[in-house]
């Protein structure tokens, strides 16, 4: 057998064995959360059955303190009793209809809530009228129907709860299945895998080291080790590039030639370290004043150099190296040291100072030594 179909075979063996448990263990989920539901359901259902319960005897007790005192005060308790009888039980109603088979019970409780509070509301109203007559039948009759009320809502609380013990006692068996299910599967894919793509396994770490060397090495050889900016070599290539793209469309750009200045003299001072430190610096800050599309490049030790694309006007390569010059203004602080660099910049754009790399290039390179003896820390362009 090839080394291919040594790998390919276990490999769709365990991609369809992987597929099966994937969706039993779906399935047994589904259920595991449908069941979790119905128990929250219950437990809410019951809870709302205890508070009708209480609610029904406040009414109950309001009316008969009522009936006794004539207390108006007692009224207050009486209200709040049935506005919380009618909220229970429109949360009842509103729950069970997950519960086809709670649902008739409910609908046949709900006309004797309604009327039993309105029986007791009646009673109240015709004492307060000075009718005792009328109002103590009302009375025996609203206490028995709430009694009643109370036994049938004990008896199907009774059965919610051997429900819920159902339930519970169906999803333990369900959790468990899901349990040792997933482990005899992991067990089981774990076996495959381990003897079915050792070898895969070991060619796909061998290419990705070769992969990742090799992008460490491209990134070493197009990239500054000290700053991380693309190198001069780098530079090169991009400034290539944009040309050509330039040329194609019809397009211009810009060329900026920068050197730092004080720089030579916080090396001598401080030593390379610290030079180090400020050159990072200087990189951070210039690579936050600028929009993606602009392409910066460390060239030498302390020269950088930028591409600026994407404009029309060329005075906004005048306010790039303004906000650059800005960025490099503030000091920068290593070990307790507050130092202070300048940056002096040559701007040349195509094609009017260039029509070739090597144009291009010495123009801006030109243009910078332009700022530095005319004053340093400034911007010229190609004159």
């Amino acid at each position: 057998m090839s080394f291919k179909k040594k790998i390919l075979i276990p490999m769709i063996f365990a991609s369809a064995t992987l597929l099966l448990a994937i969706l039993w263990l779906f399935i047994i989920v589904f259920k595991v959360i449908e069941q979790q539901d119905n128990l929250h359901g219950i437990i809410n259902i019951r809870d709302n059955i205890q508070g009708l319960q209480t609610a029904l005897i406040d009414v109950q007790t309001s009316q008969r303190v009522f009936l006794l005192t004539d207390n108006n005060l007692s009224l207050d308790g009486f209200n709040e009793g049935k506005e919380k009888a009618f909220h229970f039980e429109a949360n009842i109603l509103a729950s069970v209809q997950n519960f086809p088979d709670l649902k008739l019970k409910f609908n046949s409780i709900d006309p004797i809530v309604t009327q039993t509070i309105n029986m007791v509301e009646k009673s109240i109203q015709l004492q307060a009228k000075g009718d005792k007559t009328n109002s103590r039948p009302l009375l025996s009759a609203g206490s028995a129907n709430i009694y009643d009320l109370r036994d049938k809502l004990m008896d199907i609380d009774e059965a919610l709860s051997k429900k819920s013990q159902s339930i519970a006692f169906e999803l333990k068996q369900n959790l468990y299945r899901a349990l040792m299910g997933s482990v005899i599967v992991l067990i089981g894919i774990s076996l495959i895998l381990y003897f079915g793509y050792r070898r895969t396994l070991q060619l796909f770490e061998e290419a990705i080291e070769t992969r990742r060397l090799a992008e460490e090495l491209n990134h070493q050889a197009t990239h500054d080790a000290l700053t991380k900016l693309p190198n001069r070599r780098n530079f090169d290539q991009s400034l290539r590039r944009v040309l050509s793209l330039s040329k194609r469309n019809r397009n211009i750009f810009g060329l900026m030639y920068m050197d730092l200045d004080g720089f030579k003299a916080i090396n001598d001072k401080h030593g390379h370290d610290v030079g180090d430190a400020v050159l990072c610096d200087v990189s951070k800050r210039l690579l936050n004043c600028l929009r993606e599309s602009e392409i910066l490049a460390r060239i030498g030790g302390d020269e950088f150099a930028l591409i600026v694309q994407d404009f029309d006007d060329i005075n906004v390569l005048n306010f790039v190296a303004n906000r650059i010059i800005k960025a490099i203004e503030p000091p920068i602080e290593i070990h307790g040291k507050k130092l202070q660099v300048g940056i002096s910049i040559g701007i040349a754009h195509y094609p009017e100072n260039g029509t070739s790399v090597e144009e291009i290039i010495a123009a801006s390179d030109s243009a910078m030594y332009n700022s530095k003896r005319t004053g340093k820390n400034k911007a010229s362009f190609v004159t």
